[in-house]
């Protein structure tokens, strides 16, 4: 009950799923309990390091979908 199937209103060729109201309701209690454990963890960290963190998981990402859209690398 966390999702439904529906045909697209643009092409009833497809099928949408679509978060339910149940569903929307239970991403926002682990959104919660996400940004609780993150508080808990960073509590701790200086401004520089959080921002060192966000810049090389970016960097990291990056790295990812480079890797995944290279042919040569599978």
């Amino acid at each position: 009950g966390l999702a439904e199937r529906r045909q697209s209103p643009a092409d009833r060729r497809v099928n949408e799923v679509v978060v339910t109201a149940k569903g929307k309701a239970m991403t926002d209690k682990i959104d919660i309990a996400r940004e609780r454990i993150a508080l808990g963890v960073f509590a701790n960290w200086e401004p520089a390091e959080i921002n060192d963190l966000v810049r090389l998981m970016r960097k990291f990402a990056d790295a990812l979908a480079n890797e995944a859209g290279n042919p040569a690398a599978e």
